[in-house]
């Protein structure tokens, strides 16, 4: 199967593409940035391309069986714009921001696209994954371990589980994210 990876050059898309080329899947990774396509698994074809630019060049979807997206939720309409009648299912990134209650531009951005998304027609998912940790350049969880790290050792540790750990944003680890997607 022909599958190409949107944002690829994250640390969950990294791992999307060594899942999908150890299945044997013909793999085309895409990032914006030319530089960072190095150090990809090199099983993977790569294409620079840059879905928030309408001039950039996606000739490579024409040919592709699936898509998976992992760029931000806010590029989702420009996305299902793209994608060709010949795909058979897109998997995109949401984010829970999208459930705030506070009014805030970026979680309307959030809903917006997943609208379009639905509205698109196209076969798919939206994985809305939250507090994602474990990677190189994740700054959520990191946060809290350095505050724990500094915690003074003679006071108790109390370590929020949000509704203890079944409110709908929780930690999620990268590489469950990559599974998931994959």
């Amino acid at each position: 199967m022909r599958i190409a990876v949107i944002s690829a050059s994250t640390d969950a898309g990294r791992e999307v593409v060594r899942r999908l080329c150890e299945r044997g899947h013909d793999v085309i990774a895409t990032s914006r940035d030319p530089a960072r396509l190095t150090g990809l698994d090199t099983r993977a074809r790569t294409a620079v391309f840059d879905i928030a630019d309408p001039a950039s060049p996606a000739t490579f979807l024409d040919s592709v069986d699936r898509v998976v997206s992992l760029a931000h939720a806010s590029t989702v309409t420009a996305l299902v714009t793209r994608i060709p009648a010949t795909c058979q299912r897109l998997v995109v990134t949401g984010s829970t921001m999208r459930d705030s209650q506070v009014p805030d531009p970026r979680a309307e951005a959030v809903r917006r696209n997943e609208a379009a998304f639905r509205a698109s027609g196209l076969p798919g998912s939206m994985l809305h994954p939250t507090m994602i940790y474990g990677s190189r350049n994740e700054a959520n969880v990191v946060r809290v371990l350095r505050l724990v790290d500094r915690w003074p050792r003679w006071l108790p540790l109390v370590w929020p589980v949000p509704d203890g750990g079944r409110h709908r944003v929780q930690p999620v680890y990268v590489d469950d994210v990559a599974a998931a997607l994959a």
